[in-house]
C-alpha cells in the first residue's frame, strides 16, 4: 500500500482504505477502482491523498526516468551495483528498494 497524493492518482488503481470526509461518510470504497470523478469528488473534500494498493508511485516514477537514461550509462550502473549487492537477497523488499535507491542516485551522479 501506498499514500498518493491527488496529483498523482490515477484510473485504475485500487483504493486500499474506505475514503471518508470529515463527518466519516464514505466518499470512496475500500476495493473501489479510481475513476476519472473520484478527483472532482477528493478535490470538492479537501482530501489531499489516498491509500492505493499495488505498486509504490515512486517506483512508477523512477520507472518512468529510467527510460530516459543512456542505455549504456544505466548497464554500468547496474553492473557496479550488482557486484556490492551480490550477496544480498534480492528477493527481499527492503533490499530491492536500497538497490532502486542506489541507482538512482549513481545515475543522477553521472549525470
Amino acid at each position: 500500500m501506498a499514500m498518493v497524493l491527488l496529483k498523482n492518482l490515477r484510473p485504475g488503481m485500487v483504493v486500499a482504505e474506505d475514503v471518508k470526509d470529515l463527518n466519516g461518510n464514505v466518499l470512496i470504497h475500500k476495493g473501489a477502482e479510481v475513476e476519472d470523478k473520484h478527483e472532482r469528488i477528493l478535490k470538492s473534500w479537501g482530501i489531499p491523498d489516498v491509500e492505493v494498493l499495488g505498486e509504490r508511485m515512486d517506483s512508477i516514477i523512477f520507472d518512468k526516468y529510467l527510460n530516459r537514461v543512456n542505455s549504456e550509462d544505466l548497464k554500468q550502473a547496474q553492473d557496479s551495483l550488482n557486484t556490492l549487492f551480490s550477496r544480498s537477497n534480492t528477493e527481499f523488499p527492503a533490499t530491492q528498494m536500497l538497490y532502486r535507491l542506489c541507482l538512482e542516485r549513481k545515475l543522477k551522479r553521472n549525470n
